[in-house]
């Protein structure tokens, strides 16, 4: 999603407030957490990052909570990348449409097209 977009979000949905107050606050939390995983990361210096950390400060449950927390990681990515693409071929789908049959075209044949869009992402993702 764009950043224009998530500004009209934001916008739309908690007027200034938000952008004012809540983002630094979400920075904050986040700069935190991002601290922390330094702090780890001095101490801890491989290239497995978070799969790797789990499973030396875990103990006798390290095997574990390394599988968990690669998976999770795994998900994560593949989740946000996802997220940006479907909002890419929601505008191409529907920038496609309009040029072929108009701006009235029916909602059908645009969800069909996004959801062919989408099996192609996909197909990438996993691929």
């Amino acid at each position: 999603m764009s950043t224009a977009a998530l500004f009209v979000l934001v916008l739309a949905a908690g007027g200034p407030v938000i952008p004012v107050w809540g983002w630094p606050l979400v920075v904050f939390f986040t700069f935190t957490i991002a601290l922390s995983m330094a702090e780890i990361c001095s101490a801890l210096p491989t290239s497995g990052g978070v799969y790797f950390w789990s499973g030396v400060l875990a103990g006798p449950y390290g095997p574990l909570f390394s599988w968990i927390s690669g998976w999770l990681q795994m998900l994560g990515q593949v989740s946000e990348r996802g997220g940006g693409l479907a909002h890419a071929a929601l505008c191409a789908a529907r920038a496609r449409l309009e040029r072929r049959c108009g701006v009235g075209c029916s909602v059908r044949r645009l969800r069909a097209a996004v959801w062919r869009v989408r099996v192609l992402i996909a197909c990438v993702e996993v691929g």
